[in-house]
């Protein structure tokens, strides 16, 4: 009689081994604050502050941008293929196709871009081709490595580390929601994660770091 493999019955254990290096407040404004007058400013702020992914915030469309309630709908990515920027309708994964809720402020400057490029398509007859809000001068896409290439010059400018780049603020985008003390689930959801495990191993040390702290806080309060 054959032995049973009682392996079998084991659960492979991923191990997700990630450099998730992140920007300090300090850094962050810093860097936003370098490049206020520039044509990214706005893309850098909504990737520090939504935790979206460059193609998701280059494939952005002003149709999935509602100012009634403040809020903007990943559902489209901007990706280099064969070397050419190309539009597709389908995200990383069911989880990225999420509803993302912005604040007022910066649903104002997006609301100002929005005039701005409607004035100048019209002033010099261009055309918005795929109505992104992220385009160029022509109407049309951007390459999203020229975003990366420009961060990358940004930050060593600006004599920032060499490990952060333009991930780093997806990263950031977690790790802050975590020291906030936001549900996992949110964030998640926000971020458009597969599933928590992922966040759970990629910020282990954070999320420690985080629940040392509320238990102090709550030790604290209770014995006020």
């Amino acid at each position: 009689m054959q032995k049973e493999n009682v392996a079998s019955y084991t659960e492979n254990i991923r191990i997700i081994n990630v450099s998730k290096n992140i920007f300090t407040k300090e850094q962050q404004v810093l860097f936003l604050n370098n490049s206020k007058n520039y044509r990214y400013h706005l893309a850098y702020e909504l990737l520090f502050f939504t935790g979206t992914r460059r193609s998701e915030i280059l494939g952005l469309s002003w149709d999935k941008v509602n100012f009634s309630n403040n809020t903007i709908f990943v559902s489209q990515v901007l990706v280099v293929v064969n070397n050419e920027p190309k539009l597709k309708a389908i995200p990383k994964n069911k989880s990225s196709i999420r509803v993302i809720p912005l604040p007022q402020e910066l649903m104002n400057k997006l609301l100002i871009l929005k005039k701005e490029q409607e004035e100048y398509f019209s002033k010099h007859k261009y055309t918005n081709m795929y109505n992104l809000v992220f385009c160029t001068k022509k109407g049309d896409v951007y390459n999203p490595n020229n975003l990366l290439q420009n961060m990358k010059k940004r930050l060593k400018r600006l004599g920032l580390p060499k490990d952060l780049h333009i991930h780093s603020t997806r990263h950031t985008f977690a790790t802050n929601l975590i020291h906030n003390k936001v549900a996992i689930v949110d964030i998640q959801k926000l971020g458009g994660w597969a599933n928590p495990d992922i966040l759970l191993n990629l910020y282990a040390h954070t999320l420690q770091e985080s629940q040392i702290k509320a238990i102090d806080e709550l030790y604290a309060n209770f014995k006020k």
